[in-house]
């Protein structure tokens, strides 16, 4: 019953955080693991939910290559696809029902189409993204599902840089206050909670914590993360939980917030 948790409580969750007591926390026992078949040397791994068909998706890079393999609601491995490009983020399109990525070496965007059941049908480039204008830049887009539009942090300026997702256009800078020094920020990835009144989250790798930020750039809630990690390699924050990936035992372990 654990492992369904996620599914059943991720929107109770999102809805009602900052509504409750102040003392909130991550499980410091993941709620939810999945363990990958691939080798815990590959590298720009993510983690996406499928809230369509229930189903994980993680990915990981090696040489150029990119695998993706899903995953069922409990964290059972189905199958492994490899596809000829180099991913740094996927998420899930509820909008148009696509699985999505980024692909970093071409500063584009792919959609993957999904069946009913959760698996590939095919894949087609989607759009070439003018907000991040370097290619094999270091940053990497979000999903933010509740505005229908593409978001990334931008280490520099200190903000956070939301963009249309079929034309790549910029529409809206979030300038943020951070608590502690750039320096200490996992620069390259921003995360999106589905948290209405704290829709974007960045991460102290150094000290681990996990700064939520309000619509304004504003930390409105710190939480510390769990303690299970020595390093915060990887990460993500998907379907109701904060994700770390271990390279101990190549799995992904999803805490909730209670």
């Amino acid at each position: 019953m654990q492992r369904y948790s996620l599914i059943l409580i991720g929107i109770l969750i999102c809805n009602h955080l900052f509504a409750q007591d102040e003392s909130l926390y991550f499980s410091q026992i993941p709620d939810i693991e999945i363990k990958e078949k691939l080798s815990p040397q590959f590298s720009h791994r993510s983690i996406a939910w499928n809230v369509q068909n229930f189903k994980y998706y993680t990915t990981a890079v090696d040489s150029g290559s990119t695998y993706i393999e899903t995953f069922d609601a409990l964290g059972d491995s189905r199958n492994i696809k490899k596809f000829d490009f180099s991913t740094k983020g996927i998420w899930y399109n509820t909008t148009l029902d696509f699985l999505e990525a980024y692909n970093f070496l071409d500063n584009s965007c792919y959609s993957f189409f999904i069946d009913d059941n959760g698996e590939f049908e095919n894949t087609d480039i989607n759009i070439e993204l003018e907000g991040l204008q370097e290619k094999g830049t270091s940053v990497f887009p979000v999903y933010n599902t509740n505005k229908d539009l593409l978001a990334y942090y931008e280490p520099i300026a200190g903000i956070i840089v939301e963009i249309e997702p079929i034309s790549g256009e910029i529409l809206n800078y979030i300038s943020v206050t951070l608590p502690v020094s750039k320096k200490s920020i996992a620069k390259q990835q921003l995360l999106y909670t589905g948290i209405t009144d704290a829709p974007y989250a960045l991460v102290n790798y150094i000290d681990k914590f996990v700064y939520f930020f309000d619509t304004k750039g504003l930390v409105n809630h710190t939480l510390v993360c769990p303690t299970s990690e020595s390093e915060l390699s990887y990460f993500g924050f998907t379907n109701g939980a904060f994700w770390m990936y271990s390279t101990n035992d190549s799995s992904w372990k999803g805490y909730a917030i209670h």
